[in-house]
């Protein structure tokens, strides 16, 4: 009978021993289960936290990272993804200029389009710029042409509001530049350009789903008052 007593202390005290490790290990596991949040100030929390780890992990130098983060590899992969989707969305912000610049344009949507013309009664596209930018004391060349000759190139996948677009006019054979416009806004899904149209006046359209515009492109430009 004292046997049988030790031997079901034994057992006890081996459970005991091993209930918090597999307690931990269920806890480990459950984490590594986690959804990465789905909107971005949730997102910009779990950065932090993923930060702060890491700065943890490489003072102590003892516990793996991935071991401090309860990160599974798909779930690293996704945070990657959505890092690198907070950073592109950090630089399409437009600078205070770009946005007052945006601001004002957008307020003559619906403006009748009239050839040479420079003034809120009928732009065309290049006078449609040189009103906006002329507005805010920015000096530019009257014709789409002079305005593509300003500012340094930067590529299609780069653009951020404010910048310049350029395109061929009518002749989509041509190879000049003629016509012009202002990025307004850039998401994954759409380039928002504001400009002059000879058949519609000023308007806002998004260059991705532009079958008159994106055979005619031609550049993207970005002046001085784009930069931050």
């Amino acid at each position: 009978m004292k046997v049988k007593v030790g031997f079901l202390f034994f057992l006890s005290l081996m459970f005991c021993s091993f209930r918090p490790a597999n307690a931990q290990n269920d806890t480990i596991n459950k984490a590594k289960k986690a959804i990465l949040p789905a909107n971005p100030a949730a997102l910009k929390k779990q950065q932090q936290r993923i930060s702060d780890s890491i700065a943890l992990v490489q003072k102590q130098n003892k516990v793996a990272v991935k071991e401090v983060l309860f990160l599974s590899s798909l779930e690293a992969d996704s945070l990657k993804k959505v890092e690198d989707s907070l950073a592109r969305v950090d630089a399409r912000k437009p600078s205070a200029e770009a946005d007052n610049l945006i601001k004002f344009a957008k307020t003559f949507l619906g403006t009748p389009y009239r050839w040479g013309g420079t003034t809120p009664s009928g732009f065309d596209c290049s006078g449609f710029i040189y009103y906006i930018m002329g507005n805010f004391g920015f000096s530019t060349t009257r014709t789409s042409y002079g305005l593509s000759e300003l500012g340094r190139v930067v590529k299609l996948s780069d653009a951020r509001p404010g910048d310049l677009i350029f395109f061929k006019g009518r002749n989509v054979n041509s190879s000049a530049v003629g016509h012009v416009g202002m990025i307004a806004e850039v998401t994954d899904d759409a380039i928002m350009v504001i400009h002059a149209s000879t058949s519609r006046g000023v308007v806002h359209e998004n260059f991705k789903t532009s079958r008159y515009l994106i055979p005619r492109y031609i550049k993207v430009k970005r002046l001085d008052f784009g930069e931050e």
